[in-house]
């Protein structure tokens, strides 16, 4: 059975058979812009289990589209569906970009099935999670056709929230050539400067970044973000929420804030993003307690080195979850062995962690992770915590002050947890 599903345009709604259309003559694809500077470039190329066709061959998919600044869309797309026999090529004459996802669209200008004859009209979706061992599958929809009469080619624009799975022989690249993206962000960066100025008067400064201080931001493929405040040994502060880059203006929303901040003045050279902005908050400077206007400036290097989030992204399986009693050190209980509990720990590639406890059913809150030379500093509502930590392998190991109700009367006792983590 092929990855097609057709949709009725005035039900608006996912239908389960087919129905065949009209052969329409195709204008193959276009082709006059082919040259034109491309906006985005988004291609990918793999195969898929249909989960829910049992015993279902790999289908294969492989496309290429570009669109230029004027929404002029071309590429073309290749179709192979096994259980049917079926191939088809389409061309691409429809494709709009939203951070980490692309709706592509187009006829079909050759196939050997009679169902989906020249001329139909296909959309797809998919989306690019990054590269690397502890980024999550890039994902795929279903190719969706009309199912009352024929898709128009342009379709895409309207960014239909088409349902995708994970794409697990498979890659979605989504590229930027020669206009900075939400692609040029991803990554982890530390602050070398962050000053803030008294917009009254200039003369008013504070050096965020004195004092040993520092700031360190990780954004993810998908948009989303962290920023960290901290020294060695402690977080002071984090904030979280989605970042995007858009006509050379970098938007950032704060999880719980619905107003974006917008920054002008940036500017990405190879490994340094440097930005500039005045804001209607910022720091009290007459002490009255609240927040005045200020004139931030920061520049922020690329972290290239050491361990990054992509090395420790994904899931982690606890082997070892065991508290110790700092006042009675012959006190101990692991979660693992001694409550046969199966803990889950999840590293996000925002650089934000949370861990589940089964059979329990218990999730943990969303910490943010910050890892220093060997210790790994963490940070929820309650505070900070700090954790010697190792690697060795796939094995993740880490121990630091914690607490635990080990007498069981609802008061948490001072503990030493220790874990050892292992990749699924």
């Amino acid at each position: 059975m092929k990855r097609l599903v057709p949709y009725f345009l005035l039900a608006a709604a996912v239908v389960a058979c087919r129905e065949s259309a009209p052969t329409v003559p195709s204008d193959g694809p276009v082709l006059s812009n082919v040259g034109s500077r491309p906006l985005y470039v988004v291609s990918g190329a793999g195969s898929v289990v249909r989960e829910d066709i049992e015993g279902s061959p790999r289908e294969i998919y492989g496309f290429q589209a570009q669109v230029d600044a004027e929404g002029n869309a071309w590429g073309e797309a290749e179709v192979h569906f096994p259980s049917d026999a079926v191939k088809m090529h389409i061309a691409v004459q429809c494709l709009v970009v939203e951070r980490n996802s692309a709706w592509m669209s187009g006829p079909v200008t050759r196939s050997d099935d009679p169902l989906t004859p020249v001329g139909r009209v296909f959309l797809w979706r998919v989306q690019d999670n990054g590269e690397g061992q502890g980024s999550p599958p890039d994902r795929i929809s279903n190719f969706i056709y009309g199912g009352t009469g024929n898709l128009p080619p342009d379709i895409c624009t309207q960014q239909w929230p088409v349902a995708t799975v994970p794409w697990d022989n498979g890659d979605v690249q989504i590229l930027t050539p020669g206009v900075r993206g939400l692609a040029d962000l991803v990554g982890t960066w530390d602050a070398t400067l962050y000053y803030y100025y008294s917009l009254p008067d200039f003369e008013d400064t504070l050096d965020v970044l004195a004092d040993g201080r520092e700031l360190r931001w990780t954004v993810a493929p998908s948009g989303r973000y962290s920023m960290v405040w901290w020294a060695p040994g402690i977080i002071f502060e984090h904030v979280a929420g989605t970042v995007d880059l858009v006509n050379g203006q970098m938007i950032q929303t704060i999880d719980g804030n619905p107003t974006p901040i917008v920054l002008d003045d940036l500017r990405i050279t190879g490994s340094t993003v440097t930005a500039s902005a005045d804001f209607g908050f910022g720091t009290d400077w007459d002490g009255d307690g609240e927040e005045d206007p200020s004139h931030v400036v920061l520049e922020m290097w690329k972290k290239r080195t050491g361990l990054l989030i992509d090395d420790v992204a994904g899931a982690w399986d606890a082997t070892m979850w065991r508290y110790t009693s700092t006042a009675d050190p012959s006190v101990t209980v692991d979660a693992v062995e001694d409550l046969g509990y199966s803990i889950t720990l999840t590293v996000r590639l925002d650089s934000r962690l949370s861990f589940v406890v089964e059979p329990v059913g218990w999730t943990s809150t969303t910490d943010v992770l910050l890892l220093d030379g060997n210790q790994m500093l963490t940070r929820n509502g309650d505070g900070s915590q700090t954790f010697v930590f190792a690697f060795e392998g796939d094995t993740w190991s880490f121990s630091g002050l914690d607490s635990y109700d080990f007498d069981g009367d609802e008061t948490q006792d001072p503990a030493t947890l220790e874990v050892v983590l292992v990749r699924p």
